[in-house]
């Protein structure tokens, strides 16, 4: 590319953006869609080499897959049903759900998120929805978890008296607009050429 002042992780932080605003809801467990396959070593790219055999009563290896879920009331094409929000809110590192940012705290107190000894994801979190999806995009969940546990330890150095769900909070509201600034005012001038107008 001949702007140097950009890199392989513009590519990466757009795919990053489009995991916090796009993203099927789930899988249709009621509508298997294998794609069968030889299973040889040959084909080991697109198929198990240990083979499997989906459904149950399917006579040649397959690799596995699901339609996903989608309006009920589309007919063709099927209108996929997005399962994450549509704003630059990082619900793909935080979640949609209580029980997903307990999961990415990891019962630890003070307002932080879990990361290993390295600073890096917990193995058993690393197959999170998108987060292990490329290097690119996982060092980009790691540096705004680490920012988010940074800010949390500042909070609660400047205030004691807050509470860990109150850190929890502080911190999150001050990562996502860390994010929000970035997308904004860096990201896209630098995709589309174009400085956006202050906002008035």
């Amino acid at each position: 590319h001949k702007d140097k002042t950009s890199n392989h992780l513009m590519l990466e932080f757009g795919h990053f953006i489009v995991q916090d605003t796009m993203g099927s809801s789930k899988k249709n467990e009621t509508e298997p869609f294998p794609v069968p396959c030889d299973g040889n070593l040959g084909d080991y790219v697109f198929c198990p080499v240990t083979g499997m055999r989906y459904p149950a009563n399917l006579t040649t290896m397959a690799i596995a897959l699901h339609r996903n879920e989608h309006v009920p009331s589309s007919s063709f094409p099927r209108a996929t049903l997005n399962g994450m929000t549509s704003f630059l809110d990082l619900s793909n590192m935080y979640g949609l759900t209580e029980e997903r940012v307990a999961v990415v705290r990891g019962g630890l107190a003070g307002g932080l998120l879990e990361l290993d000894d390295d600073g890096l994801l917990p193995r058993e979190n690393i197959y999170w929805d998108g987060m292990n999806t490329s290097p690119g995009a996982f060092a980009l969940y790691v540096a705004f978890m680490r920012y988010h546990n940074k800010m949390a330890i500042q909070y609660a150095a400047e205030d004691p008296s807050l509470a860990g769900d109150e850190i929890f909070a502080l911190a999150r509201r001050k990562t996502i607009a860390v994010y929000q600034s970035i997308v904004v005012e860096k990201y896209f001038p630098t995709l589309i050429g174009n400085t956006l107008p202050t906002y008035e």
